[in-house]
């Protein structure tokens, strides 16, 4: 138990770490741009607003983890879709290293066995950039129904909120990497499997292939604070289409 506290404290810390280096240098960045004029000086409000409901924006410029203090003071520039001209948009069950202003509602059925129950779930996720480097997820289950079945009665609940703070470490024309930390928060009930803590730190990539195809997908883990969970377990999702 001891051991899982530790980890999640050190993935939060991590994440935390690398906000704060961003926010701290929002005033050396400032005084020391030599940034065209084309790119504009913004306040936070400005930058918030723009980030999350949109407006006139500078040009697309690439991030990279080596020029980590630039974007904290720029709204949200959605990349142009590069040479292959491949648009970013997300895909069901894979993460999504790329950065979108969406509201996707969802719907799922997990089909029970001879010793569990049919499963609905009715979920909606929210995706708001902040700026260019952090954007906040949101996902709000708000209904987890287990159906009856011979032996056990049908339950209903509200499913557990997860918040999923984004952090990007690079992106070009063709190329999103970022940093997620996914945390489940336990606001549905036990009675539906829900009322979990779990810290599901992930980096995620999004690349565009020639042919029109693209790649993307994740690699983390899963670490529990309750000790019915067991050890950390990895998390990956890889998908390639087009």
């Amino acid at each position: 138990m001891i051991r899982l506290h530790l980890i999640i404290r050190c993935c939060l810390a991590a994440l935390l770490c690398l906000v704060i280096l961003g926010i701290s240098s929002l005033a050396d960045a400032q005084v020391a741009s030599t940034a065209p004029a084309a790119t504009g000086s913004y306040g936070i409000g400005d930058v918030l607003t723009l980030s999350a409901l949109g407006g006139t924006v500078p040009s697309f410029t690439p991030l990279t983890i080596w020029n980590f203090t630039d974007g904290w003071l720029q709204p949200w520039i959605p990349p142009p879709g590069g040479e292959l001209h491949l648009q970013r948009g997300g895909w069901v069950n894979t993460d999504s290293a790329f950065f979108s202003r969406e509201l996707d509602p969802a719907f799922s059925f997990n089909a029970g066995t001879s010793s569990t129950r049919d499963e609905y779930i009715g979920a909606v996720t929210l995706f708001v950039p902040l700026n260019r480097r952090l954007q906040i997820g949101l996902t709000i289950p708000f209904i987890d129904s287990l159906q009856r079945n011979a032996v056990l009665p049908t339950e209903n609940s509200f499913g557990d909120v997860i918040v999923a703070p984004q952090l990007m470490l690079d992106e070009t024309d063709t190329r999103s990497v970022s940093a997620i930390v996914a945390i489940r928060t336990p606001t549905g009930q036990t009675s539906t499997g829900n009322g979990k803590t779990i810290v599901t730190p992930t980096l995620a990539i999004w690349q565009d292939l020639p042919a029109h195809w693209q790649l993307r997908g994740g690699i983390g883990m899963d670490v529990a604070t309750h000790t019915d969970e067991g050890p950390p377990r990895s998390a990956q999702s890889q998908s390639c289409g087009r």
